[in-house]
């Protein structure tokens, strides 16, 4: 089942090391993840990704100060950490 998430989203890279660098972080104030069967598809800008949603997709938002922040795994996919809720 694919789902979407609506929230303010952080999103890992890479590994910003010691220095923390800026490049190393996307932030969406008003972010769209996708998801389906536990795994990120996608995530970026809602505004972006809301016309080429499918309408079978559950939307679920989160207004206000709810955050998914996200990390990249191993293998390379964004992994969820924390989802509103």
């Amino acid at each position: 089942m694919r789902q979407a998430f609506r929230a303010s989203v952080l999103h890992c890279l890479s590994d910003p090391g010691e220095e923390s660098r800026a490049s190393a972080f996307e932030y969406f104030e008003d972010g769209l993840l996708i998801v389906e069967d536990g795994t990120v598809l996608e995530a970026g800008n809602a505004e972006s990704l809301l016309d080429g949603l499918a309408e079978d997709v559950l939307l679920t938002e989160f207004p206000g100060k709810h955050h998914c922040v996200l990390r990249r795994a191993a293998a390379g996919l964004a992994a969820p950490l924390r989802l509103p809720g």
